[in-house]
């Protein structure tokens, strides 16, 4: 008379993932026969199917197994190890659908299956998906969805870039119809409509002018109220007496005979000269040519020693 056996099914314990290696789940069962004994030592048949959706579901992955127990009526196996009936472990979606496992056991070790359990698969074969998960990567940024960003449209930065890169235009005052359509549209709703700012040797600032507008310059002239207060003055000694020499010339004969006398300023062609009679305490007036020798004013580089770079604005591709 054929024997009925019960099994028992233990804990799903652990779930083993090697690198380079396939996917595997560790389960084990303990196998007692009717008469609630242990059996021990000896060679089973069992068939083990992942079931999708409920306990009756599709069997998405099937194999056969033939383990022994221990002696204490332990049977310890590894799913996905087993000889394949149909499906593929590796490729399960373990993030699509609850799963359940369903085992059948022959305790004479041939696949006649007298023995069903199932149960269904929890928190644990889902490390396999993150394990898939994480494989499928490419290790690229631009492939991950729900990005944080990175960088806005409209952003400012400096670099040793020459041309366009990743989204950074270079502002060298260009049209903007040379951009891409969606470039385009982002200058605009930034204000610019025909042309880029020009960023060549200029020096950004917050100065509550309109935004990409340049404005200043590199170079400045001084005006004359922008010198130092200095005041220039001088003059003669009005200290005593003094006399001034009078040069006159001898064929001028003024009124009654008497001769003027011309003050003049080359003594070529003079015959004479003579003192004049002091005339008292007086001052004379200095007239100063211009601080900067009347030359013409030329304007001087205030730019500070710098470092080259090229300045970008982020519009996207």
């Amino acid at each position: 008379m054929n024997k009925i056996f019960t099994l028992i099914l233990a804990l799903l314990l652990s779930l083993s993932i090697f690198a380079q290696a396939p996917e595997k789940m560790s389960y084990q069962a303990v196998v007692r026969d009717s008469g609630d004994n242990l059996v021990t030592n000896q060679t089973v048949g069992m068939q083990i199917s992942i079931l999708q959706g409920s306990t009756s579901g599709t069997a998405v992955y099937v194999e056969t197994q033939t383990p022994t127990t221990n002696t204490n009526g332990l049977v310890s196996i590894e799913i996905g190890t087993g000889s394949l009936v149909s499906g593929n472990f590796s490729i399960i979606d373990w993030s699509a659908d609850s799963y359940f496992i369903k085992t059948e056991t022959d305790p004479t070790g041939g696949t006649t299956y007298t023995i069903t359990g199932t149960s269904e698969l929890l928190s644990v074969p889902y490390a396999l998906h993150a394990k898939t998960a994480d494989n499928t990567f490419s290790g690229d940024y631009n492939d991950l969805t729900n990005k944080p960003a990175l960088q806005h449209y409209g952003d400012i930065k400096q670099g040793f870039q020459s041309v366009d890169h990743d989204g950074w235009v270079k502002l060298d005052g260009r049209l903007i119809s040379s951009l891409t359509a969606a470039q385009q549209t982002q200058a605009m709703l930034l204000s610019f409509t025909t042309n880029l700012p020009n960023a060549t040797n200029a020096y950004l600032s917050q100065n509550e002018a309109t935004l990409g507008e340049l404005s200043g310059t590199n170079t400045k002239n001084i005006s004359q109220n922008q010198l130092p207060n200095v005041a220039l003055s001088g003059s003669t000694s009005s200290n005593g007496n003094h006399t001034h020499t009078l040069r006159m010339s001898s064929s001028t004969t003024g009124t009654n005979g008497i001769q003027s006398g011309i003050v003049t300023n080359a003594a070529t062609g003079y015959s004479s000269s003579s003192s004049m009679l002091p005339v008292g305490n007086h001052s004379h007036t200095i007239t100063t040519s211009s601080l900067n020798g009347d030359v013409t004013q030329v304007a001087f580089d205030v730019t500070p020693k710098t470092m080259s770079v090229n300045t970008f604005i982020y519009l996207g591709n």
